[in-house]
């Protein structure tokens, strides 16, 4: 949705299969699990860099940016393993925008709908005011 020349939220899905990393202890596969998320993240996002470009631009001028970060399909995780399994997917989303996740200008939320028929990570950005 474009309001007033800048959109106001973006939604994005992402064919990410995430997974409790808490619970993982083979190093290489995590590795290969980042590698994947932010690969997967440049290829589908940076086909909108425009969109991408004003959210960015709102960021760095002091606005708050809230990410909401929901994680599709799969088992069911618990509560604080849901925002762990996505952090590699924040931060190559945060990179994509120039944005640092621990400023207060970023604000994420983690979530995760198992009725989901496809696995991934549906990603919304919104500017608050």
């Amino acid at each position: 949705m474009v309001v007033g020349g800048m959109p106001q939220y973006g939604t994005f899905l992402l064919p990410i299969k995430t997974v409790s990393e808490a619970n993982q202890v083979a190093w290489r596969q995590k590795s290969n699990r980042t590698k994947t998320a932010r690969a997967t993240v440049s290829k589908v996002l940076g086909k909108h860099l425009r969109t991408l470009a004003d959210f960015s631009e709102a960021y760095h001028a002091g606005k708050v940016l809230k990410i909401t970060f929901t994680r599709l399909g799969g088992k069911r995780l618990d509560s604080c393993n849901v925002s762990v399994s996505m952090k590699a997917t924040e931060d190559a989303v945060a990179l994509m925008l120039g944005a640092d996740d621990g400023s207060p200008y970023w604000n994420s939320t983690f979530h995760q709908d198992t009725e989901y028929e496809k696995v991934g990570v549906l990603v919304v950005i919104k500017i608050l005011d």
